[in-house]
């Protein structure tokens, strides 16, 4: 990512008055993922990139208190805001280009609507793989046609990857990781796919087609393959 994507971040929020919170911190996605860690006993350790203001850290803590965590992201206002509220977290301020420079392995590495704005989407997805034995991946206002993945906002802005495919994303996930389920999460419902189902397009008569607006998510969740280990 470059300096105007950090200064966007960083311009764009003050502590305590992150525009998007009041809409998004009951979202489906974001309790499905700490309901995922607090009921799973072999999940000790998580590494979440672009936290936000650490909503799903909180559901997690007050269930499994002993959980380690850390954060990953590019906006000082961020890293600044975990600081100051939860100093037992562990804070990386890299982007995700740069996420190789993490020494400390996790059980789990979690991001939810931060690879649509990779530069490099590639390499977001192999150096986030190989940090933890298992991978959860969220991605919001994806649509069908042609797997690609736009949301205009950011877009317009710049701060959008003109290459994300949710096919290729997919394809390059199992380069490095073993893909355990595919979910479709809505307000109204959801349903698993296999990975296999989901990239056979015909699966958009079955009434999941997204119109950008309908406030689905993608999730896909899978682990390390073992050559990828070390």
């Amino acid at each position: 990512m470059t300096q105007k994507n950090y200064e966007y971040w960083d311009n764009r929020y003050k502590v305590g008055e992150i525009d998007f919170i009041k809409i998004t911190k009951n979202y489906p996605q974001r309790k499905f993922f700490a309901d995922w860690v607090i009921n799973n006993d072999d999940i000790k350790s998580v590494l979440e990139i672009g936290p936000g203001e650490m909503l799903e850290y909180q559901m997690i803590r007050k269930a499994k208190p002993s959980i380690q965590y850390a954060i990953s992201d590019v906006a000082n206002i961020f890293i600044e805001n975990c600081k100051k509220k939860y100093p037992e977290v562990k804070t990386y301020n890299l982007p995700l280009e740069e996420l190789d420079k993490i020494q400390e392995r996790f059980d789990c590495v979690y991001q939810s609507c931060v690879f649509e704005h990779a530069v490099d989407v590639k390499k977001a997805i192999e150096n986030s793989i190989k940090l933890g034995k298992e991978f959860h991946f969220v991605f919001f206002k994806w649509r069908w046609r042609n797997g690609t993945l736009r949301s205009r906002y950011y877009a317009n802005k710049g701060f959008h990857s003109t290459s994300f495919n949710i096919n290729k994303i997919i394809e390059e996930i199992e380069k490095y990781g073993t893909i355990d389920y595919t979910k479709i999460i809505s307000k109204k419902n959801g349903k698993h796919f296999t990975a296999k189902q989901f990239l056979d397009m015909k699966i958009r008569t079955k009434g999941f087609r997204d119109k950008h607006r309908d406030g689905n998510w993608l999730a896909i969740h899978g682990r390390r393959n073992d050559e990828n280990n070390s």
